[in-house]
């Protein structure tokens, strides 16, 4: 009898300390499940590459803004990714080689952002307004584009940006040495 008593006293205390195991094992891995960042992780300066104007069918001018353009596989895979949110004045062009469907995501960007397609023509075909930061939904076009500007959420609404306006830009002038 005193042999089965000290055999369940050890079975209960190895049960005790596999459940304790357990428990601050699920504990700390919990610590570590990955939840959606609320905050940029580092600050990219915006860089200013040229002026964009869109305008409604009357020629209206609808909104004047500051872009940096990504226009090479790095930059635009970089995107606004890892930024402080835009002001209303400044938005980043995504340039393209061809019309095609084109599709963003949201994945390490933390602000919401307006997606405007354009096409080859300069006409905005699609806009996503208030996108969701940090998300890997998929943003389409629902036309064939060969730009896309981003801009700050809410922006589209703010200004009365829609289907069917124009989209124009023109580049900095490229800043040149004295020559010898």
């Amino acid at each position: 009898m005193q042999i089965f008593r000290k055999k369940w006293i050890l079975a209960v205390l190895i049960l005790l300390a596999v459940a304790s195991l357990l428990l601050y094992m699920s504990g700390n891995f919990s610590s570590r499940i990955s939840t959606p960042r609320t905050e940029a992780v580092k600050t990219i300066p915006f860089r200013h590459d040229g002026q964009l104007v869109i305008t409604d069918e009357t020629g209206r001018e609808r909104a004047r803004l500051q872009i940096e353009i990504a226009e090479n596989d790095q930059s635009r895979a970089q995107g606004l990714m890892y930024r402080d949110p835009l002001p209303d004045t400044q938005g980043m062009l995504f340039l393209f080689p061809y019309d095609m469907i084109q599709t963003f995501w949201m994945k390490n960007t933390p602000s919401t952002l307006d997606m405007i397609f354009i096409n080859s023509a300069g006409k905005i075909v699609t806009i996503h307004s208030y996108t969701q930061p940090f998300s890997t939904e998929r943003y389409s076009s629902d036309q064939p584009a060969r730009q896309v500007l981003e801009v700050r959420g809410g922006f589209c609404e703010t200004y009365e940006i829609t289907t069917g306006q124009t989209v124009s830009f023109t580049r900095n002038t490229p800043v040149t040495g004295p020559t010898p």
